[in-house]
């Protein structure tokens, strides 16, 4: 028999904002940063003989990387995220009944996994230095009418994909969990 139960799912996303939102607030194209960036960190890390490549902070303040680029590139990230944050709040407000983003940032301002000795290596740190691309902690809670076969974590995604299909590219649950459940 069906209960009414309200549900706090954890949500780990993964999110690119859609091209057509990111040229109406942005100057230049996160992809074209990304791929000049790119191209001068590959250069310093075989230079240096560092053998992996670096969080994006170790960048700061190095020569023979842009700063300017590297400035712009990091108030692009925070612009997109402010972005990102307030069309997950009015995309998924009629979805769920309470949403909290617990934490936003790019992707590119955490620790690469491109290796050096991957055939096409540039591209993917490419992907990763553009800064349209975003990890968001969440928690959304939602009243549901459930039977006990019912998948709380299952149904939460759903609505993810459904309400932000339209402002973001790419959406990738990483991790749904249950937080709290009371029927």
């Amino acid at each position: 028999m069906p209960s009414i139960t309200v549900a706090k799912v954890a949500l780990s996303l993964t999110l690119k904002m859609a091209e057509v939102l990111l040229q109406r607030h942005l100057v230049s194209s996160p992809r074209v940063m990304a791929k000049e960036l790119a191209r001068e960190i590959d250069a310093y890390v075989r230079n240096n003989n560092l053998g992996y490549y670096p969080a994006f902070d170790y960048f700061k303040d190095k020569e023979g990387i842009d700063q300017e680029l590297i400035t712009v590139i990091e108030e692009t990230g925070w612009t997109i995220c402010k972005l990102a944050r307030e069309h997950l709040v009015s995309d998924l407000k009629p979805a769920f009944s309470n949403i909290q983003i617990q934490s936003i940032k790019p992707v590119a301002f955490s620790l690469p996994s491109v290796r050096l000795s991957t055939p096409d290596h540039m591209e993917h740190l490419v992907h990763h230095l553009t800064v349209s691309n975003i990890k968001v902690g969440m928690v959304a809670s939602s009243i549901e009418k459930l039977t006990q076969t019912d998948d709380i974590e299952k149904i939460a995604e759903r609505k993810i994909w459904r309400w932000l299909q339209e402002d973001f590219e790419s959406i990738k649950v990483v991790s749904a969990s249950i937080k709290e459940h009371e029927s």
